[in-house]
């Protein structure tokens, strides 16, 4: 008995110390799951900090680029606005520029008139001769939108006219260069800035209620009329390429007292009465047609739209 005593104590003891053995390694692991978490949370804790502040710093990046794009954006549109602002003050004071006159009355009438008589005497349908009064032409320079002005265009088979009223009575020297007064060049000088010899100009003599003249220099007309007949002569090549010359003239309504002497060497034609303008284009009814009335027809739509287009926008 006293062995079994001594076995069962033996085991009891053993059984006691393995169950404090399992305690304190269940309390050392435990601990050291503690330690592990709260180390995993720090760790936890110090990652999302850093995640947090990249995505703010990335944000930040992204608020800085969008407000840079943006202010691109706004200062493209300031320059864009103010470029437009600027070319439209331009083209407004162009437009401004022109409005109907006297002499363009007078000659819309003239001409009127003689497609009436024309078509009267059979010699032309309406559709033969297309008059255009005020006719506005777009056209660039230095990639600037302007307008010409155009008093009137005439449209036949026989050709393209176009046609610039001056209103300027008196003795018209029109063309006039130095090489061809020699002597009295000196007074072209004197009237106008100097200018080469074979430059054309022009000067208007008008004798005064007192019985003294008045010399006036002018900006020669012949030139202006020849600008105008190429740009439109290009602008109508967009339709038809094989379009030869526009014609250009230069009229003078001036009073009855108005004379002219044409020196121009330009090839522009310049008239002063009503008598020499009628002549003229009942004498282009002579000439060998290039046009057809379907081609005038599209020549004056275009011509129309134009006007429409730069007067109405």
């Amino acid at each position: 008995m006293y062995i079994v005593y001594i076995i069962g104590t033996i085991l009891i003891l053993g059984l006691i110390t393995t169950c404090i053995y399992l305690y304190r390694r269940n309390v050392q692991v435990e601990e050291k799951y503690v330690t592990q978490l709260e180390l995993a949370q720090k760790e936890a804790a110090v990652s999302i900090a850093a995640c947090e502040e990249e995505y703010k710093q990335k944000k930040q990046a992204d608020l800085t680029e969008k407000e840079e794009h943006y202010k691109n954006i706004i200062r493209d549109l300031r320059e864009k606005h103010t470029a437009q602002l600027i070319k439209s003050t331009k083209y407004i004071k162009s437009l401004e520029a022109f409005s109907k006159n006297k002499g363009e009355i007078v000659i819309h009438k003239t001409l009127t008139t003689l497609q009436t008589n024309l078509i009267h005497k059979n010699k032309i349908t309406a559709d033969d001769m297309i008059i255009m009064g005020n006719v506005f032409m777009p056209y660039y320079m230095n990639e600037q939108l302007f307008i010409r002005q155009i008093d009137h265009v005439v449209l036949m088979k026989t050709g393209i006219y176009l046609i610039e009223v001056k209103n300027w009575s008196g003795d018209i020297l029109y063309g006039i260069r130095k090489d061809q007064i020699h002597e009295l060049s000196f007074l072209v000088d004197s009237l106008s800035t100097r200018v080469a010899r074979t430059e054309e100009q022009t000067f208007v003599f008008t004798k005064t209620s007192d019985g003294e003249i008045k010399v006036m220099s002018k900006p020669h007309p012949g030139k202006e009329v020849q600008q105008h007949a190429a740009s439109l002569k290009s602008y109508l090549q967009k339709l038809r390429r094989d379009i030869p010359v526009v014609t250009p003239i230069v009229y003078f309504n001036g009073d009855y007292n108005t004379s002219v002497k044409n020196y121009s060497q330009n090839h522009s034609l310049c008239f002063s009465t009503k008598d020499d303008l009628s002549v003229f284009f009942t004498e282009q009814l002579k000439q060998q047609p290039i046009y057809t009335t379907e081609d005038l027809k599209m020549f004056k739509e275009t011509l129309e739209k134009a006007s429409y287009h730069f007067i109405h926008s």
